[in-house]
């Protein structure tokens, strides 16, 4: 049974952590054959990931069945990380770009707003705020 609170929420992190299941099944580590079942249906069902997953991802369902397609293709776990590694290059690549592109896109909308006639009536508004709620006292302080 997978525990849902163990997988991300990200794109780009479930894509890393398929990567790493494959890994740890391609190097005689731990099969965890439902959280990288769990992760290929999310990821297939976005059409513009699933076209850039690894041809093994789209062709195997589950660890069992790539198990025999890994070990023949490659002898030994090193040329197996290599091989797993550059297979989800580009993905990993244009994900951590998309990522950068929507937080670049927010800091841009965020940091046009502030034009100097904006940030003196955000200002004026603050104090005219401050002095209705703590009003200034007259006289020596």
């Amino acid at each position: 049974m997978i525990d849902l609170n163990d997988i991300p929420i990200s794109k780009l992190e479930q894509v890393t952590m398929l990567e790493g299941i494959l890994v740890e099944c391609a190097t005689g580590g731990s099969n965890d054959s439902a959280a990288y079942e769990y992760l290929r249906r999310e990821l297939m069902r976005d059409s513009m990931i699933s076209s850039q997953l690894p041809p093994f991802v789209r062709t195997y369902r589950n660890l069992g069945a790539f198990w025999p397609y890994i070990k023949n293709e490659a002898g030994s776990y090193s040329e197996r990380r290599q091989l797993i590694s550059v297979a989800f290059r580009d993905l990993l690549d244009w994900l951590e770009g998309l990522d950068a592109t929507l937080g670049d896109a927010v800091s841009t909308v965020v940091l046009q707003s502030f034009d100097v006639e904006g940030v003196h009536a955000v200002w004026a508004k603050a104090l005219e705020r401050r002095s209705l709620l703590c009003p200034l006292k007259t006289g020596p302080f």
